[in-house]
């Protein structure tokens, strides 16, 4: 019976934390859109010690200042230095995160 029990509640947790997830990015709306000069590249791969696989993603220096981790689907053609567009994206429930533009809005001067 206990057994039957832990594995549901694992099915339970790992369903409501893939539901989460999908409704971070469904429901945000755009708060602003921000540049600034990307002061660290991720390219998200994996590391020798787990296999856990990372998602690419960009430290930014926004142009007030702050420092944001951002979001992106590809890191290609992006270095230390470059300027990039940011979108400030928030959650129904309040939570603020940043996703990086297109690869077109990414490369601009």
């Amino acid at each position: 019976m206990s057994k039957t029990l832990a594995i549901g509640l694992f099915v339970a947790v790992l369903v409501g934390c893939l539901a989460f997830g999908v409704a971070r990015d469904l429901y945000s709306t755009q708060r602003a859109e921000l540049t600034g000069e990307v002061v660290e590249v991720n390219v998200g791969a994996d590391d020798f010690k787990s296999s856990i696989v990372r998602a690419p993603s960009l430290t930014v220096k926004l142009t007030d200042g702050r420092i944001v981790h951002a979001a992106t689907t590809s890191v290609a053609g992006v270095q230390v230095g470059a300027k990039v567009s940011v979108l400030e994206m928030a959650t129904p429930w309040g939570q603020v995160w940043f996703k990086s533009t297109s690869n077109e809005a990414r490369n601009r001067d």
